[in-house]
């Protein structure tokens, strides 16, 4: 990872997603980090979210490529599992976001931050702590602190990854 400036790829599963969806674009246009392109698998959706997707992507060009693509109808898992398979999505990082989060604007750059420390060789995930927050944007609570070191076999036994992130 010795890229100066990485693109990354984020990509967001959608569906009947119009009451939240603003929100998610706007944090994940304010990132600290300059070259995002955002892949949108929508399935299904009959509530306007399409239409919202498609007025943003002017406003996303200076980020980088924004794109909206028809999910498989086949629930969420599948439509994630369409853009993880997708040939044309092509970055040095991926990142996995639900169209109901809000990201604060360093999350990728503190992603990107903690990989450039670690051992190229490996695989990688980043993943963190979530804050569930009410409708009206206060905090409910955040997702557990585990005692235990992030590993393979510690996956096994608990979900260190809530989410899509």
């Amino acid at each position: 990872m010795s890229k100066d400036v990485l693109r990354i790829a984020v990509l967001m599963g959608t569906k009947d997603g119009a009451a939240f969806i603003e929100e998610q674009l706007q944090s994940l246009l304010e990132q600290s980090h300059p070259l995002v392109d955002l892949w949108i698998s929508d399935d299904g959706s009959a509530d306007g979210t399409t239409a919202i997707i498609e007025a943003w992507k002017s406003r996303w060009r200076p980020k980088g490529r924004m794109t909206l693509v028809e999910g498989p109808r086949q629930g969420f898992a599948a439509n994630f599992r369409s853009m993880i398979v997708d040939r044309r999505i092509e970055a040095d990082c991926y990142a996995f976001c639900d169209q109901d989060d809000i990201w604060e604007p360093d999350r990728l750059e503190s992603a990107i931050d903690w990989m450039r420390t670690q051992d190229a060789k490996i695989p990688l995930m980043f993943c963190s702590r979530t804050a569930t927050m009410t409708e009206t944007g206060s905090l409910v609570g955040h997702s557990p602190l585990f005692a235990r070191p992030p590993t393979f076999r510690n996956a096994l036994v608990q979900s260190i990854a809530g989410g899509n992130t």
